[in-house]
């Protein structure tokens, strides 16, 4: 049986992207080897598995009509985060000098964040003296 020299075989793991030891392994080795890797992996998945269950078990106390206005509400909300392409009042796509199709990154980096989150203070402000009214009566 005929063996790489040391030169073909550091060769043949740069073309395939891997340590040249990775090539002379046995499939059990590889195996041991991966199940580091796969143990990181779940260990990262993991709280994200329990955020979807807790998410799931919430969902459980909403109708069906329920989901549905949040999923209207959660699409027009991710609508503010998709790429997109403006359109005149006729509807027709605007373009630029070579008549390309212009598309923009997302609605989002239009909306006036700083103002938006001015008002929020305020609307806060004015929850918060509304309720010391309340306790005060």
């Amino acid at each position: 049986m005929n063996h790489p020299t040391y030169e073909n075989l550091i060769g043949i793991a740069k073309f395939f992207n891997v340590m040249p030891s990775e090539l002379l392994r046995t499939e059990k080795e590889a195996a041991v080897g991966e199940t580091t890797a796969v143990l990181d992996r779940i260990d990262e998945y993991m709280p994200k598995v329990a955020e979807i269950r807790r998410v799931m078990h919430m969902m459980g106390d909403f109708s069906p009509r329920q989901l549905d206005g949040l999923a209207e509400q959660l699409n027009e909300i991710m609508h503010y985060f998709r790429p997109y392409t403006p359109v005149d009042e006729d509807g027709v796509p605007d373009t630029d000098q070579n008549g390309r199709t212009i598309t923009k990154q997302s609605k989002y980096r239009d909306l006036p964040i700083k103002e938006i989150h001015q008002a929020y203070q305020e609307l806060k402000a004015i929850q918060s003296y509304q309720v010391d009214k309340l306790n005060l009566n």
